[in-house]
């Protein structure tokens, strides 16, 4: 039997439908002429019911059969969707739908009600209040329709950190990735062995970076991607026995992480030879890293693939949990070693950064209720001014690098020449000066290395 409908009660803004779904037994589906129902028939309309539900109804859907019983004890009195501590993270939320590729056609709560999923065997939750782009919900709902039919996540080999496929409905592909940040190098539930990140940043930072990277990355309506080509990122709760726990799984304790769209590629740049033409696309990543000293950019994290209607290589930046550090201990560009890189920016890159602008960035991040502590803003303020007196005075991205980068990233005894000057700054001011005079002094000692940069 399925009853169909209107939610009412006291705090509801509107009314809504909602469902409820009671299949005592077989016998009961097989006298609504769905002839012999085995225990698999079973499982796939319960799977199609619980779809269903998910993407109709605000309720949590909470699936368990047996062999003859189908039943909903999370449904209750069908009120709204609790707001406790353990099913809503009110902190760091996704990218607004200003930045996405297409207004949403729901309002924020709605839209976002239809991804908290209770389903038997996994959770699923986006850490976000507001509306979501057409594009991310398509994201989401593939994610989630994958493990309603079963697919379950593919635990990634390479990497130091705990990073899983997950996978779509229809084929089993992958559609997404999943980086929980319990599973960050340093965090309690690695199992790779990685003892650490970099310095300048610290375990379970990860994920809110990650989704930073690709809000600063300027994505634009109608576009998968932004100037750089990080692809779409949100942040997401999610509970699945393929995960690695410490303690043991629960779906009840959910993991928080970032949840990034998966691109088809071709290999990694660790995988081809320096001769491919990537000028621009090299280029343009430069610019990325750059701006959020990025301590973690290596070339097995740049994916490239070729286009089938012209054959142009595009690339694809990935792994950003290294993005918007503490401090310029650990800038690592390893693409300084690519030709294209000591190449004069092209035109439309140099009107690119000759647009923008920390302040706005912050607030872009401020609106999708990213806070960052003051030390990495100042590192965001820094590196954009760096690029764009860089830039004006015509120095490549390799020698851009070479500000940034120190020449041995282990040594605790060399400086960057960013350090240096940071270093110059502060002995340049009286010691209780404000936030303000110390950027002006850095900016002042950035305008006198560059010109003895170009002498």
């Amino acid at each position: 039997m399925v009853f169909f409908g209107w939610s009412s009660g006291e705090g509801w803004t509107n009314r809504k439908p909602i469902f409820r779904v009671s299949i005592t037994s077989r016998l009961e589906l097989q006298e609504a002429g769905r002839g012999n129902v085995d225990d698999q028939n079973l499982a796939t309309i319960s799977r199609r019911i619980v779809r269903y539900i998910n993407r109709k109804s605000a309720v949590f859907a909470n699936i368990k059969w047996g062999r003859d019983v189908l039943k909903y004890p999370r449904m209750g009195a069908l009120s709204p969707i609790p707001e406790s501590p353990e099913c809503l993270d009110n902190g760091l939320c996704s990218p607004a739908a200003q930045v996405g590729d297409g207004s949403a056609d729901l309002s924020s709560s709605e839209s976002l009600e239809e991804f908290h999923v209770l389903a038997q065997d996994f959770f699923f939750q986006v850490v976000c209040e507001i509306e979501l782009s057409n594009g991310l919900k398509a994201m989401i709902r593939a994610t989630i329709d994958g493990m309603q039919e079963g697919f379950c996540p593919i635990p990634v080999r390479e990497g130091k950190s705990g990073t899983y496929l997950m996978r779509g409905p229809l084929d089993g592909k992958p559609v997404s990735v999943f980086k929980p940040s319990d599973e960050e190098p340093g965090s309690p539930s690695n199992s790779k062995g990685s003892a650490g990140g970099r310095k300048g940043t610290f375990a379970g930072e990860g994920d809110v970076r990650e989704v930073a990277a690709y809000l600063l990355d300027h994505p634009l309506k109608g576009e998968e991607g932004g100037f750089s080509g990080v692809p779409p990122t949100i942040r997401v709760k999610c509970s699945h026995a393929k995960f690695n726990y410490r303690k043991g799984f629960s779906i009840e304790n959910p993991k928080i992480g970032s949840l990034q769209l998966y691109k088809e590629n071709d290999g990694s740049l660790e995988d081809i030879g320096h001769n491919i033409h990537i000028l621009e696309g090299l280029q343009r990543i430069s610019v990325l890293d750059i701006r959020l000293a990025n301590a973690g950019r290596h070339l097995g994290n740049i994916l490239w693939r070729r286009e089938q209607a012209d054959g142009r290589v595009t690339l694809i930046p990935i792994d950003h949990a290294y993005c918007l550090p503490h401090s310029f201990e650990s800038c690592l560009f390893d693409w300084r070693r690519w030709e294209a890189t000591n190449k004069p920016f092209s035109d439309n890159i140099i009107e690119y950064v000759n647009s923008l602008d920390a302040e706005k960035d912050l607030q872009i991040l401020k609106a999708n209720g990213i806070d960052m502590p003051l030390d990495c803003i100042r590192v965001l303020r820094i590196s954009t001014k760096l690029l764009k007196k860089a830039v004006d005075k015509g120095l490549s991205p390799r020698q851009i690098g070479s500000i940034m980068c120190r020449s041995t990233l282990d040594s605790d005894l060399e400086e960057s020449k960013i350090e240096e000057i940071i270093r110059k700054a502060v002995a340049s001011i009286p010691p209780k000066s404000s936030e303000e005079e110390l950027l002006q002094a850095v900016y002042a000692q950035i305008d006198l290395h560059l010109d003895q940069f170009n002498a």
